[in-house]
């Protein structure tokens, strides 16, 4: 009987010591996102830009870049960028990014492939640098 208790003792104190699946170690970092953004046809050159911090902590400043990729079918590569203020962990910002000044008067940014890139430079800590990017036509 005692050999039973101390092998279910011994049991117990490895299991005790192993990581909890249950409870996964989350990283303290920010974590920046694109949630969503918008155009609308007052404003065909303007984007409104959904900005995230679902990390467990807060971010410090950075850019939004947004990068043309083609215009009517023809490749290019155009850039204009927008500071991003610091995100506290949790919250959530509305920006407003202008492509007027990389794009021809008549094209409106509904009708170019982008790509929108928070955090571009890597600037900010962040527990996922993969899913900082969202694509419109891709």
């Amino acid at each position: 009987m005692k050999i039973k208790t101390i092998w279910m003792a011994a049991l117990l104190l490895v299991v005790a010591c192993q990581p909890s699946m249950a409870h996964p170690r989350v990283s303290p970092l920010p974590d920046l996102r694109i949630k969503k953004f918008l155009s609308t046809p007052a404003a065909p050159q303007k984007l409104k830009v959904f900005v995230a911090n679902s990390g467990r902590l807060g971010s410090a400043p950075c850019v939004l870049r947004l990068t043309v990729r083609k215009i009517n079918g023809v490749s290019v590569g155009r850039t204009t960028e927008i500071p991003v203020p610091a995100l506290a962990a949790g919250r959530a910002e509305w920006v407003s990014i202008d492509a007027a000044s990389i794009l021809p008067k008549v094209i409106a940014l509904n009708d170019t492939t982008f790509r929108l890139d928070i955090d571009p430079d890597d600037t900010v800590d962040e527990m996922n640098e993969k899913n900082n990017r969202a694509w419109y036509k891709l």
